[in-house]
């Protein structure tokens, strides 16, 4: 049995228009599209704010959600 290949990643630039919760945020593509900007449970808490400039890494199978770097 073979074991299946992790999803491909690509990073974006986004920048962050709305604060949800501590680890979750709206961002806005350059491109104009509106995601989810998370990060992991594990993963240290970081402090954005409205108008932040991020990096996401976003799989080639979801582009509504990405994972801030």
């Amino acid at each position: 049995m073979t074991t299946p290949l992790p999803p491909e990643r690509i990073p974006a630039s986004a920048v962050i228009e709305e604060v949800l919760t501590d680890r979750t945020w709206h961002a806005r593509l350059p491109n104009g599209k509106q995601i989810l900007a998370f990060v992991r449970p594990r993963s240290p808490q970081r402090t954005l704010n409205v108008g932040d400039q991020i990096e996401v890494w976003m799989t080639v199978e979801d582009f509504s959600r990405g994972e801030v770097q």
